[in-house]
């Protein structure tokens, strides 16, 4: 089995804050940001070219065994990471899902049994701000937490070339709270509370040519003329007046149950429950004419439960695992697209 794998030590010195960023680390995994802003992971030329919100990827995605099933979920998650461990390949039932390019599973780091916090920060252009900070340790006898918060503030990157206008600020805020409780030697429970809330600015579009779907349709002469974007990746028009801030937020709650048994064995159980909702509205067609936009506006629901015995062959010549998986996703995904054509002619 072909496996990379990192601690977080190594993460933050590559600068790698996302999933998107894995590729200055894995041989083989590159990132695609869609037109409709759903993220396409590939491993190994593998992946699943759709932007679709409810779409299955080919690379799935983890945060401690914990499946996120969709690719829109994994905005946080590599935030506070121990380690990752990227598999390449296909995955079979991994952690209850099908992969077929690979799996990038995160652990997160853990509630240490002593008080310790931390905090790192980056400033870059467009006033670009990376604040990230974590607080860990006792909170009873038998009880530790762990709590890490992330957020980036930017401001616009993009400009209008033909009026005097911006677009493309970053609004993104992450957290995780965990909670281990171990009451006995037998039993250790540990809850996990995360979520995530991204306001940033939708990206706006560069027009690069006009081709017509019908010859029977003339184009209007202000939109054939319209001059086309100078080749710099931060040109791009959208609509005057037009807000494209988004508001996308996922929140997840977990609690995983480790129960030691007589003879070496382990039962485990691991619970979760996720929601993802999107509104997002986009300019497509890279002019300041309302011609073409979108309102896109969907939600993720999931429930996932896992049950697991696990113990040693006699003579600890090995290690067995038994178990089962349930998940159930429920989904919608709609765009509505404008077609105003208020468009000089």
């Amino acid at each position: 089995m072909s496996i990379t794998a990192a601690t977080g030590d190594q993460l933050e010195m590559l600068g790698i804050t996302d999933t998107s960023q894995l590729s200055k680390l894995v041989p083989g995994f590159t990132f695609t940001q869609t037109g409709y802003g759903t993220a396409v992971y590939t491993i190994r030329g593998v992946g699943f070219q759709e932007s679709s919100l409810a779409a299955s990827p080919a690379v799935s995605v983890y945060v401690d065994e914990i499946p996120l099933p969709f690719p829109a979920e994994t905005v946080a998650a590599a935030l506070d990471p121990q380690r990752v461990e990227v598999l390449k390949g296909p995955q079979g039932l991994l952690y209850g899902e099908n992969s077929t390019g690979g799996a990038v599973n995160y652990v997160a780091a853990k509630p240490t049994d002593y008080f310790t916090a931390g905090a790192k920060g980056s400033y870059g252009r467009f006033n670009t701000g990376d604040l990230e900070a974590f607080v860990s340790g006792p909170i009873a006898d038998s009880l530790q937490g762990r709590l890490a918060v992330r957020t980036v503030q930017g401001g616009d990157w993009q400009y209008s070339y033909t009026r005097s206008d911006t677009v493309g600020a970053k609004n993104l805020t992450q957290a995780r709270l965990l909670l281990d409780w171990r009451p006995s030697d037998d039993l250790e429970v540990s809850l996990n509370l995360n979520g995530w809330l991204d306001k940033s600015d939708s990206q706006a579009a560069q027009l690069i040519g006009i081709y017509p779907e019908s010859n029977l349709v003339p184009i209007p002469a202000g939109l054939s003329n319209y001059p086309r974007a100078p080749n710099n990746n931060r040109a791009a028009d959208w609509d005057p007046g037009l807000s494209l801030r988004r508001d996308d937020k996922f929140y997840q709650g977990s609690i995983r149950i480790d129960y030691k048994l007589p003879g070496d064995l382990t039962l485990t159980s691991i619970s979760a429950h996720e929601r993802y909702q999107r509104d997002r509205p986009m300019d497509l067609d890279g002019t300041s004419y309302t011609n073409f936009g979108d309102l896109e506006s969907g939600w993720i629901g999931t429930t996932f439960q896992e049950l697991r015995l696990s113990g040693l062959f006699p003579e600890h010549r090995g290690n067995w695992i038994v178990g089962g998986n349930y998940e159930s996703d429920d989904t919608s995904d709609t765009n509505l697209i404008r077609f105003p054509s208020r468009v000089a002619r």
